[in-house]
């Protein structure tokens, strides 16, 4: 075992592990070799490891036994300054920057419910299983459309971007580019500015999925969304069919309730409404009586029995009143006469029979006065079928029904005809 031994190279394969660990690869134009540095040697470090970034990494170097293969051991390490491969990438990500490919206002939102998905990677690998199981299992009913593009090496790029052209082309819902895992040089093809172009271009949502989670490609800073794994891409993409459903049950359980409360209220508002109209009804019915029993009073005052009751009672008095007068009168008259029968008894006679004359005569007015009289004389008292009494012909119409009270009974008619007169 080499215990001192100071190795520089360029980091590539970097990957921080949860235990605090820290494995990498440092690698130049003719050799690699794998490295690893412990947590308690990690927290000694004075910057942090970055893909890309040269290094010189001081520690010891022993025979892995599981591969056979050189490994180091760093205790230590100093940076020697940034890359080839990560001095570009810098360059393009500032330059598309400041493009403008990496701005907000241009994500596209990635629709809820996917139906067509759209999967640009290598046809064989674990990145497109993990898609393709996690998107069956997530929703079975989706439909994966995948374009078989080389991901690594001279034509990838070209075959990256056809791929996306072509999905976009097809009229899939989202996208989802990417490939599995590997170092900064196989990943690099994602870095390129024509497929970052081609991903701004693309009026289809894209989600990238390049690497593991500690892989960052400018196709990640130019997609609507980033993945940090191809498995991870296939969540963010495709609903959870069954989320969806219990969704719908809930809201149908929610629905449910609530319509049932509605019932309830508005059955209690019912019932409360109907003993507020059945109060109301009864007290509209009570006074309704009250008028009709009034109306009845006065139709009953007003009524033609009624009246011609009234003047045969004022008539009786009448002449009740007028018998006792005249009496009284002839009583003074007999009584004077006495007292002058001898000398006055032509004159007195003659007197007498101009009184009894006018009492006659005003009998006979009083008797043809009287409504009984009338009636009796072929006249009839006419009324409505509302006892109103008709006067006119104005008072009436045809078909209007009419009571005509005659000397021994009420006669019942209708109005066939109304002809006017001339009364003047």
């Amino acid at each position: 075992m080499l215990s001192a031994v100071s190795v520089r190279g360029e980091i590539s394969n970097l990957k921080y592990h949860t235990s605090g660990h820290i494995y990498f690869s440092l690698k130049d134009e003719g050799a690699v070799i794998a490295c690893v540095c412990f947590a308690s040697n990690a927290r000694t470090l004075k910057f942090r490891l970055e893909e890309g970034m040269k290094i010189v990494a001081t520690g010891s170097v022993t025979v892995y036994e599981k591969s056979g293969s050189y490994q180091l051991y760093v205790r230590k390490a100093e940076p020697e300054g940034i890359g080839d491969l990560a001095e570009r990438f810098e360059k393009l990500k500032k330059d598309l920057e400041e493009r403008g490919l990496f701005a907000a206002e241009y994500k596209q939102a990635i629709p809820y419910h996917v139906k067509t998905l759209g999967v640009v990677t290598a046809p064989t690998g674990a990145a497109v299983r993990d898609i393709i199981n996690i998107s069956r299992r997530r929703n079975p009913y989706v439909q994966i459309i995948l374009y078989p593009a080389i991901v690594q090496g001279e034509y990838a790029v070209q075959s990256i971007v056809r791929g996306i052209r072509a999905l976009e082309a097809y009229g899939v819902d989202a996208m989802i580019v990417g490939r599995g895992g590997g170092s900064i040089e196989d990943l690099w093809a994602f870095n390129e500015e024509a497929v970052a172009q081609a991903i701004f271009d693309c009026s289809i949502p894209i989600i990238s999925a390049v690497g593991h989670e500690t892989d960052t490609t400018i196709a990640d800073y130019v997609a609507d969304l980033r993945a940090p794994t191809p498995s991870a891409a296939a969540e963010l993409a495709v609903c959870d069919i069954s989320e969806i459903i219990d969704k719908i049950n809930e809201s149908g359980r929610r629905l449910e309730y609530a319509m049932s409360n509605v019932c309830r209220r508005d059955r209690a508002a019912l019932g409360h409404y109907d003993d507020l109209l059945t109060r109301s009804m009864m007290h509209m019915i009570g006074e309704k009586k009250h008028m009709r029993d009034e109306l009845m009073l006065r139709l009953d005052q007003v009524s033609p029995e009624n009246r011609l009751k009234s003047s045969r009672e004022r008539a009786a008095a009448m002449r009740q009143s007028l018998d006792l007068l005249m009496g009284s009168i002839l009583s003074g008259k007999k009584n004077r006469l006495s007292s002058y029968a001898v000398s006055v008894k032509p004159s007195f006679e003659r007197v007498l029979k101009n009184k009894i004359h006018r009492y006659e005569l005003c009998s006979e007015r009083l008797r043809a006065l009287s409504p009984q009289a009338r009636l009796e004389g072929g006249y009839g008292f006419i009324s409505d079928s509302n006892n109103k009494v008709v006067k006119s012909i104005d008072d009436t119409e045809v078909g209007s029904k009419i009571n005509v009270r005659l000397k021994d009974g009420i006669l019942e008619t209708v109005v066939e005809s109304v002809t006017g007169v001339d009364v003047n």
